[in-house]
């Protein structure tokens, strides 16, 4: 199950070009390379690269050697051509690693690779989607198909999960791109074909999903009577084979329905459904039971369960943002839209200070989402001040535990860590604070004496006269 569900995360990121379509090795696309500004001063890039910025200089570099040395269509490129387009990546660069990624792909096809080259659709197709490039993208996920249907005899295989996998990515993309009969049709047959392989049955757990995953497209849809009819459908063999249900399976059955409920309106059957629902230590019960009850005008029921939900959360803060983001902050909403900024902002303060209190770092997903909503709320009210003070305060946080980390591992010797660390507070500062502020010159005096410690006096110079030019304005001023 969690194999399955790993593949097909993977697999909804896929999209783009036929076998057959790639420009050959050398042609203008292909040898794009990545191109900063000339104009780029050591805290320019910085803030591009953040703690990779000596990696991705060292491998930039590394790539233009082995060019020289191998020619630039040598299949032994690939390996530097995708450590680059990786540290792109994990820095949010697509525009940059797209390039490589599409050499990278020609080589594979060279060296017959046939799985890497299949991954190497699928990474490529996350990228397209990224920058919109929605057609390209459909183009991936269709190769991708076309390979693992003859890889899997069409999904007569025992296991054929890669086949199902690839085929809901492409359904996924279809509907993304309002191409909604085709969808249809392909979540269909994934279903058809887990209901006939040897490894699931029409009663599997995985069967139930895509049936969700269908029923969940005619929701998207509008087609609310249709939702219905499948999502029941799930229900009743969900309660009959899975009594006792997991928290995944509990999801499964009940999240669909409700949600269309709540679509409609109909929040006495969404109550009904949530107050059945009210086992095990999970918080999301709670939290949603209280959602619906907001929404009816029915506060003073709603605190108890409000109460439970953040209690039981404050026990299971390490659970995934995502989660969160879906429910506490659905709950802080249903307050807002009945009026009662209070609640719904007492509600963003405490999923934050907990997280804080956790030391989870300020720039992660759900943390964004929260601080996003209540500053939200807080100018909607007119409290700018407040507003810029939360966005304040995150700044501050997070300059301060990366400058943390670096002075420990500086005291441990560990000089390499203790740059990328520096170089992080220091991108961070400049975001928060802006580029001419006391901390971004501190941060870069730190990062001067790391270099220092490491040997690279030139490199170290520049630094020290960057935080020398903002002590030098500041002074000014």
């Amino acid at each position: 199950m969690l194999r399955r569900c790993a593949l097909f995360a993977a697999a909804v990121l896929a999209g783009g070009l036929h076998w057959g379509s790639f420009q050959a090795p050398g042609s203008p696309l292909l040898m794009q390379r990545p191109s900063p500004p000339a104009s780029e001063d050591i805290l320019d890039k910085i803030v591009r690269y953040g703690g990779s910025l000596e990696e991705i200089l060292d491998q930039q570099e590394k790539l233009r050697q082995a060019e020289r040395t191998l020619g630039p269509d040598s299949v032994d490129l690939v390996h530097y051509l995708g450590r680059l387009a990786d540290l792109y990546e994990q820095r949010g660069l697509i525009a940059d690693a797209m390039p490589l990624r599409r050499r990278s792909l020609v080589l594979w096809e060279k060296l017959n690779a046939k799985e890497t080259y299949q991954g190497s659709l699928s990474t490529l197709a996350g990228l397209c989607i990224k920058l919109g490039d929605l057609e390209r993208a459909e183009g991936y996920y269709r190769q991708i198909v076309s390979l693992v249907e003859k890889q899997t005899n069409g999904g007569k295989d025992d296991d054929p999960s890669a086949l199902t996998i690839a085929l809901e990515g492409l359904a996924g993309h279809l509907t993304l791109e309002k191409k909604f009969n085709e969808a249809e049709q392909l979540y269909k047959r994934v279903i058809e074909i887990e209901m006939k392989a040897r490894a699931y049955g029409p009663e599997s757990q995985l069967t139930l999903v895509s049936m969700s995953k269908l029923a969940g497209f005619y929701f998207a849809q509008g087609n609310y009577a249709q939702a219905e009819e499948m999502y029941r459908k799930v229900q009743e063999v969900a309660r009959r084979k899975y009594p006792k249900p997991s928290a995944s399976m509990w999801i499964v059955p009940n999240f669909g329905i409700t949600d269309l409920y709540m679509k409609q309106g109909r929040y006495a059957e969404v109550e009904e459904i949530y107050r059945n629902s009210l086992r095990g230590s999970s918080f999301i019960p709670y939290a949603k039971l209280a959602t619906v009850l907001v929404l009816q005008g029915k506060q003073d029921e709603a605190e108890e369960f409000r109460k439970t939900a953040l209690e039981r959360w404050a026990d299971q803060v390490e659970l995934g943002q995502s989660l969160v983001v879906n429910t506490l902050s659905d709950l802080a909403q249903a307050y807002r839209s009945q009026g009662n900024n209070a609640r719904a902002e007492e509600i963003y303060r405490f999923v934050m200070a907990a997280w804080d209190e956790k030391g989870l770092w300020p720039a992660t997903y759900g943390r964004l989402r929260i601080r996003e909503q209540l500053t939200t709320l807080l100018r909607a009210q007119g409290r700018e001040a407040d507003a810029a003070a939360v966005e304040l305060n995150d700044a501050q946080i997070y300059w301060r535990k990366w400058m943390v980390v670096c002075d420990r591992t500086y005291a441990a010797g560990q000089y390499d860590n203790a740059s990328r660390h520096a170089l992080e507070g220091i991108r961070e500062g400049v975001r928060g604070f802006g580029a001419d502020h006391l901390n971004v010159a501190d941060g870069l005096d730190r990062y001067a004496e790391l270099l220092r410690k490491r040997n690279r006096p030139a490199a170290a110079a520049e630094a020290q006269a960057r935080a020398k030019l903002i002590r030098s304005k500041l002074a000014t001023h």
